[in-house]
Parts: C-alpha cells; structure tokens; sequence
C-alpha cells in the first residue's frame, strides 16, 4: 500500500497480453485504461 508505480506497460489493444512474471509475489492493485473507460483489478501474485 505505499502508492508508487512499479510497472508501467502500453498495449495497443484489448487483447494483448500483460505479464506480470518479473513482478515479486504480493497482492497489487492494477489500473487500465482505455480511450473510453478505467478499470482496476486486485491481482494476487
């Protein structure tokens, strides 16, 4: 919960593929965004 972007990544569509696998285990809060909407997600690694 120390609020700091540790990874950043830009995709060019909805469907393309965000790894996670150099991230260390923890539970992060990741937030999308899309030229018309925002989603977040809890992501437990």
């Amino acid at each position: 919960m120390r609020g700091i972007v540790i990874f950043t990544q830009n995709v060019r569509t909805a469907d393309e593929p965000v790894s996670t696998d150099t991230l260390p285990p923890g539970i992060y809060f990741v937030r999308m965004k899309g030229s018309e909407s925002v989603q977040r997600l809890l992501v437990i690694r």
